[in-house]
């Protein structure tokens, strides 16, 4: 049983809708006390994430330049889910449009709430191992990458040294490790 008390909706409205993203207010209830508040959420497609392992040991990574921040930063392939699609047909495809790279065995590491104060959705982290490049790299219309392989023994380095910023990146690659038995918590 969880320490706190939940809430519940009792109306939401939507006060700002673009392609990728909604905002809504709602009015909810606190169950217990009955206590009333209005809470903004924002409503995204989930995201998936892969840490794709070339048969020589190294992470593909891309570079790209990020407009929320306006930086470039070094991330795992991954991105949006299309609608109702299977997480790992969206990482599969993914992989191939930003990278160019297919793997033979996938591993669903689970998901992560990227912000659960005001967002809805998970952004899921795969493994893809033994990843080659087999296809070209079809970006989004909008989309410039340039890929980066890191060998998987400096990975750790690369992202406690800041090289890696995304906070879902640093989840995804932690998780990585731990599954792969790269990385114990002390």
């Amino acid at each position: 049983m969880s320490p706190t008390r939940p809430w519940k909706d009792l109306d939401e409205e939507t006060v700002f809708s673009v392609p990728f993203v909604s905002i809504s207010r709602t009015r909810s209830v606190r169950d217990g006390d009955g206590k009333q508040a209005r809470f903004y959420r924002l409503h995204f497609p989930d995201w998936a994430n892969i840490f794709a392992i070339t048969p020589e040991q190294e992470v593909v990574f891309v570079h790209q330049f990020r407009q929320g921040v306006m930086v470039h930063t070094l991330e795992l392939p991954g991105g949006v889910m299309e609608p109702d699609e299977d997480p790992l047909v969206g990482a599969r495809r993914e992989l191939v449009e930003e990278t160019g790279y297919t793997a033979e065995e996938w591993i669903d590491l689970g998901p992560v709430f990227p912000n659960p104060a005001i967002q809805d959705n998970r952004c899921r982290t795969f493994i893809a191992k033994n990843a080659r490049r087999t296809h070209p790299t079809a970006f989004d219309a909008d989309e410039e990458l340039a890929l980066e392989l890191i060998p998987l023994d400096r990975l750790v380095e690369r992202t406690l040294h800041g090289q890696v910023t995304n906070a879902v990146i640093v989840a995804g690659i932690a998780r990585a490790l731990a599954a792969l038995d790269r990385w114990r918590p002390r």
